[in-house]
């Protein structure tokens, strides 16, 4: 159930960012969301056909890193 949830919110963002580029950064700055999340949404804006060469680009600073759990 969480993988949807976060599918879901990922793919909220990437439309934002097509809708709302400057709102979207800003959140993309300033958001709780785990690196996954993040990260999900990112890709999904750079495999869209709307989303420009430069900003695919761009988004990659945006990136978070994932952290491995212990066992």
């Amino acid at each position: 159930m969480l993988f949807r949830s976060n599918m879901c919110v990922a793919w909220f963002v990437a439309e934002c960012f097509i809708k709302q580029k400057e709102q979207t950064l800003q959140f993309l700055n300033t958001n709780n969301l785990n690196a996954w999340t993040v990260n999900k949404a990112i890709s999904k804006c750079r495999d869209s056909y709307r989303v420009t060469k430069e900003d695919k680009e761009m988004l990659l600073k945006f990136k978070k890193q994932i952290q491995k759990k212990c066992k």
